[in-house]
């Protein structure tokens, strides 16, 4: 999923809690509810026939990856940080 919303791809993907702490509804994607096969089939058509009316949410989607998880500024900074606290709190035997 990141790597199409850096793509610019519309995602339309399913209002569960892994996939809602990177799609915003309206905003950088579209949710819809997995147990409605209506709804899916109806966001997923209307992203279809009207590209062009989701051409911000396609924007905003490339931009929270680049925001969010880019790897030079925000993922490998922060998982030095982690690997130095976990450094630092570590017994002396186990660095040697």
């Amino acid at each position: 999923m990141p790597e199409a919303m850096a793509a610019g791809c519309l995602i339309v993907g399913f209002r569960t809690q892994p996939v809602k702490e990177v799609i915003r509804d309206c905003g950088n994607g579209l949710l819809v509810n997995f147990f409605d096969p209506k709804e899916i089939a109806d966001r997923a058509v209307d992203a279809l026939e009207d590209r062009r009316s989701h051409d911000s949410m396609r924007r905003n989607a490339r931009q929270t990856i680049v925001d969010e998880y880019d790897l030079r500024t925000v993922c490998l900074p922060a998982h030095l940080r982690l690997l130095q606290t976990v450094a630092l709190q570590a017994p002396r035997s186990v660095i040697r």
